[in-house]
């Protein structure tokens, strides 16, 4: 019977996994649309992008101000390709995983990339009209097909992973700790969305009017050390769920997280606010917006998900130091019950009716 059950317990784990008729094809779909996100953005960047604005600016002497517009232009374009690469990334895990929730993080990164897509085609030209300035005549290509075909690609890519999506929703299965699997899927996006949020600062200190910086280097220097380190504390708690720490670890983190969590969202609600008044900032200021609410979002959900395992772990941690200390406590009194309840037993019955 040990080995039926065993058997039939195993049967029903394959089940579980197993693709549906009919559907096998379509795993295989959703990574080919990835890819070919992947290629159609490179050919519709390279041409339609990069190589007209390198024609523009490489008959321009270029001051400290257009080198500032020029790389921030093409520092966008290299965070949107490589945002394309990350997503294909988390579609062939959420392929391997089969949980939900890295589909769910492979579907709302592609939904990012649609809106960066969007900013980029929308201020393009504008960028490009203030890093090539030397020209008289009008720089900017007012071709549709250039101008949105990369908010194109992205928005055909997404409607196509939705759909796909939405088709092999009974593939994928909902993990055991869904916190902790929420946690570690806002964790992959967190990683990207800091990167881009950083590199999109480098260019900001050649902006420059007078010797004043609208972001200065060491600041930007400061945002990549904290984001690792709240990355890496972060981590940390969905580690907790594989290999269990001691509590005063996890308050430890908890505490060290929360203090950059708070910290950052302070940060963050400064350079908003700055980049919504600084009037230098006007070309670029949907970016920089966009990418600031982005990231405030990110955080605030990370904070909770991570104060939510914290809190877990601590109730657990109190409920096994109550049972502990109950066991302790009651173990002297159960053995003296134990042989109260023998004496009165051996008293009461007869002695040929124990069996010994």
């Amino acid at each position: 019977m040990t080995c039926e059950g065993a058997t039939s317990g195993a049967k029903a784990r394959m089940r579980r996994f197993q693709i549906p008729s009919g559907t096998h094809l379509s795993p295989g779909w959703l990574m080919t649309i990835s890819i070919l996100q992947i290629i159609a953005t490179l050919v519709f960047a390279s041409l339609f992008f990069i190589t007209h604005d390198l024609h523009q600016i490489s008959t321009c002497v270029l001051f400290l101000k257009n080198m500032g517009y020029a790389q921030y232009n093409f520092i966008s374009l290299g965070v949107l390709i490589a945002g394309t690469v990350y997503q294909s990334i988390l579609c062939l895990e959420s392929l391997y995983q089969r949980r939900a929730s890295c589909l769910y993080a492979m579907l709302g990164f592609q939904l990012w990339l649609v809106a960066s897509s969007g900013i980029q085609s929308y201020q393009h030209p504008v960028i490009m009209s203030q890093a090539a300035s030397c020209h008289e005549e009008k720089v900017t290509n007012d071709d549709p097909l250039a101008t949105y075909s990369l908010i194109g690609v992205t928005s055909m890519s997404f409607l196509l992973e939705l759909g796909l999506a939405i088709y092999l929703r009974h593939t994928f299965h909902q993990s055991l700790n869904p916190v902790h699997a929420a946690l570690e899927s806002l964790l992959k996006l967190d990683f990207y969305l800091f990167f881009a949020y950083g590199v999109q600062l480098l260019p900001l200190p050649l902006m420059a009017t007078d010797g004043n910086r609208m972001v200065g280097v060491v600041e930007i220097v400061l945002i990549f050390g904290v984001s690792c380190v709240l990355f890496l504390l972060a981590w940390s708690m969905v580690l907790v769920a594989w290999n269990p720490l001691p509590w005063w670890r996890i308050m430890l983190n908890m505490a060290g997280l929360g203090l950059l969590c708070l910290g950052s969202l302070i940060y963050i609600c400064y350079r908003l606010v700055r980049f919504m008044l600084d009037p230098r900032t006007l070309i670029l200021r949907i970016a920089l917006i966009f990418s600031s609410l982005v990231l405030m979002v990110a955080l605030l959900l990370t904070m909770s998900i991570v104060t939510t395992c914290a809190a877990h772990q601590w109730q657990t941690h109190r409920l096994q130091s109550d049972e502990k200390g109950k066991s302790l406590q009651d173990q002297p009194r159960e053995e003296e019950m134990t042989r109260d309840d023998d004496s009165a037993l051996a008293y009461i019955t007869p002695q040929t009716s124990r069996i010994v």
